[in-house]
């Protein structure tokens, strides 16, 4: 045991990585587990739906707040949760809102207990008796002298508690134990990975992971549980049997029509013209059409995997994908955004790698096939121009990296940097000219027109461009209806909402992980971010300065796109909208990864990565995996 803690000892001081980690995940651990306090409950709910029992808190002089609120996502299946709130010591008073729709809640138990606090126990008719009723709610009588029996008459049903928290300290021993054996177990696992991150030969390995994941999540789900996957898959299975985009009028189209009247036929996206020429080879083994397109979108994540077994330069550019569960998700479903980010992080190694066919190809003087690579270089990054709109921030990046490496001299020859580039925009453009071209040969030049007309008649009431206010859904036109941007910030929690929507929430955005889990996410993401700053600073490059700053003003507008879209058209603050960062975030990583601090931004990647497979297994398999959709 003494060897053991000596050569641990050791490298506390040969891997100043694994103090960093100490530190900041001791803190995180105080912070969020031994200094708030723990709420178990146990209840049923009827009828059976998947809802939200929330707890808000506040000291005797504050207001309830969302600043200041945890919930457990709760579920027919299960009746035991736990989540955390704030400090006993903070906190006066407590309002329980138990469902969020007309129902009835048999709450059994509700536990409240911290460090050096005596623990509240709520059981007994008698031990709920302080709860008080607020609104919508309203008590039901049971033959059980155990537990409160509710009946809500709204959505806002609640009830409101005094605490008054009794000081019980304790030495906590356990407590200690466990976080010493923690730490030896982060300094084990820090001490195996070594080998591990050497040409980061992890990243293939989790990417099998990630795929095997999103390959249980396609095969154990149905249609109609996932974003949209019905209109998506319904525009795929159109270019299965046509080649040419149709009619936005025609019948080969109405189906295709989600409640917005939106058709996934009318976008310029390349995505559902591949997935649906690709469905020809699942057809031949006689697989539906809904397995056939989500083999698509699992077989371009294999690719990527696959392509960072052979090619180790790939791997610094795939890294970003690791950190988040909701990137894997996309590959399990019908839809459009994984084909986008995986054309992304493919072309940010085709950027940046000294040793891609298009640097080799930019840089050599007589480089073998010119006129094959010329074509097939410019016809993939003219694809670029067909994927989803928040993608082009990512060429408006490109286009300024370009200038980025132009004016570090990356290019002696610069007549044939230009001659080359000309002909790569002039081929891809004329990707994006062949596909303007199909749109005018089925829709006239007028096809702006059509797509209003058919929007009008395809959307539902309440999504129709002409319908009143009155009719029209709350979370549109927000603008229009009054709402200030502070509204959309702060009140309706734009960021917070997008925040979570990019790390894990599944389905129609209807299962959550907990409170806990997001802040976990979101504290070791920044200190991910700190960590790459700090690499930038310890370069001492005002080029890799520059990158940072471009990385800066295109993440910027692309997230105040994100805003604006959610203010003026719908709100949606969807996390995926913001996934082109992603790659942006990769680039940055590959040059300056060499002046890391002791593989510390790979750490916190396999820690995030960690995470992620708990949110995907445990908020999304165990929720997901039981719907087999219509």
């Amino acid at each position: 045991m003494y060897r053991l803690l000596s050569k641990l000892a050791g490298s506390l001081k040969e891997n100043p990585a694994f103090t960093i980690l100490s530190v900041a995940l001791t803190t995180l651990y105080l912070a969020l587990f031994v200094f708030q306090a723990r709420v178990d409950i146990q209840l049923e709910i009827e009828p059976p739906h998947t809802s939200f029992f929330r707890i808000y808190w506040a000291a005797s002089d504050q207001a309830f707040s969302e600043k200041r609120m945890a919930y457990a996502q709760v579920t027919p299946q299960r009746h035991n949760y736990h989540f955390h709130i704030g400090s006993l010591g903070n906190i006066a008073r407590i309002r329980v809102d138990p469902i969020e729709y007309v129902g009835s809640v048999t709450l059994e138990k509700l536990n409240i207990s911290q460090f050096a606090y005596a623990p509240i126990k709520l059981a007994t008719a008698t031990d709920f008796s302080p709860l008080k009723l607020n609104q919508q709610i309203q008590l039901v009588e049971s033959g059980s002298s155990s537990g409160l029996h509710m009946q809500t008459t709204g959505i806002d049903g609640n009830l409101e508690m005094a605490l008054n928290p009794q000081r019980a300290w304790a030495f906590p021993l356990l407590k200690l134990l466990g976080m010493g054996a923690g730490l030896i177990g982060l300094a084990l696992i820090v001490r195996l990975l070594r080998p591990a991150l050497i040409d980061l030969r992890f990243v293939p390995w989790l990417l099998i992971v990630a795929f095997v994941l999103a390959l249980l999540m396609a095969l154990n789900t149905g249609l109609n549980v996932h974003p949209d996957e019905v209109v998506h898959l319904s525009a795929v299975n159109y270019y299965a049997s046509h080649l040419l985009p149709p009619a936005l009028d025609s019948p080969e189209a109405a189906s295709s029509y989600s409640i917005f009247g939106h058709s996934r036929l009318s976008d310029y996206q390349i995505y559902y013209q591949l997935a649906g020429y690709f469905q020809a080879i699942p057809e031949l083994l006689n697989a539906s059409s809904l397995g056939g397109a989500r083999a698509f979108g699992l077989l371009i994540f294999a690719l990527l995997g696959v392509f960072s077994f052979v090619q180790r330069d790939f791997r610094p550019f795939a890294l970003p994908m690791l950190v988040s569960a909701q990137t894997w998700y996309l590959y399990s479903y019908t839809n459009s955004d994984g084909f986008a980010l995986a054309l992304a992080v493919f072309s940010s190694y085709l950027a940046a790698s000294p040793t891609s066919l298009l640097n080799r190809f930019l840089s050599e003087h007589q480089p073998k096939y010119y006129g094959w690579k010329a074509i097939g270089l410019g016809m993939l990054l003219g694809s670029l121009l067909l994927l989803k709109t928040n993608y082009y921030f990512f060429i408006l990046f490109l286009g300024l990296y370009l200038v980025w490496r132009i004016a570090q001299g990356e290019f002696p020859d610069q007549r044939q940097l230009w001659t080359r580039l000309i002909v790569l925009a002039l081929v891809a453009t004329s990707v994006f000219a062949a596909r303007f071209v199909m749109d005018i040969h089925a829709n006239g030049w007028d096809s702006a027109a059509v797509e209003k007309q058919m929007q009008e008649q395809h959307a539902t009431a309440a999504y129709k461009p002409g319908a009143d206010t009155e009719t029209k859904n709350p979370m549109l036109d927000l603008r229009d209806r009054g709402r200030s941007l502070g509204y959309l910030l702060v009140s309706a929690r734009w960021f917070e909402k997008s925040f979570d929507s990019a790390f894990g929430v599944y389905g129609f955005s209807n299962y959550y992980g907990s409170k806990t889990y997001y802040d976990l996410v979101r504290y070791i993401g920044l200190l991910l971010l700190a960590a790459l700053l700090l690499a930038v600073i310890r370069s001492r490059s005002r080029a890799n300065l520059f990158l940072l700053l471009i990385i800066g003003f295109c993440s910027g507008c692309l997230v105040s796109a994100s805003v604006w879209n959610s203010w003026t058209v719908s709100f949606q603050p969807q996390g995926r909208y913001l996934f082109p960062i992603l790659p942006m975030l990769g680039i940055l990583y590959y040059h300056i990864r060499r002046h890391v601090l002791a593989n510390l931004v790979e750490y916190l990647c396999i820690f995030l990565f960690l995470l992620a497979i708990y949110s995907f297994i445990f908020t999304g398999l165990a929720n997901m995996s039981s719907l087999a959709g219509p």
